[in-house]
């Protein structure tokens, strides 16, 4: 039996929210700045799973979330790895810089993980 194929074709977040926003967002030196954030997590991200898997994932995060001089594992509250799945909580509001935040997070991880369910969801949603 073959079984289609639907592809996923990510919006543009930065064109669809650019001037169409919540007007609280800027991008600072730092990274997004947006009275919506809840800010930097208190302690190291929460590291559930496979060690050698969970430490890839936040080494991708990092990497896609990083902004200026921010680290981007200053945005990543928690990663879960099960089998064939995995789970991001960033620590922001849905709204636009989150928004952001969550797509680079999703795309990064798609691109590592092209057979795994992939889940981010925002602290502040």
């Amino acid at each position: 039996m073959k079984h289609a194929v639907v592809p996923i074709q990510s919006l543009n977040i930065r064109e669809a929210v650019g001037g169409h926003g919540c007007d609280a967002c800027h991008e600072g030196g730092m990274g997004p700045d947006c009275k919506f954030t809840l800010g930097p997590r208190s302690a190291a991200p929460v590291l559930l799973g496979p060690e050698a898997e969970a430490q890839a994932v936040l080494q991708a995060l990092s990497q896609a979330l990083g902004r200026g001089q921010l680290d981007g594992t200053h945005w990543v509250q928690s990663v879960t790895v099960q089998t064939g799945e995995v789970e991001v909580v960033l620590t922001a509001d849905s709204r636009c810089a989150g928004l952001e935040l969550s797509d680079d997070a999703f795309q990064a991880l798609k691109r590592l993980l092209s057979d795994t369910d992939i889940y981010v969801r925002l602290a502040g949603a």
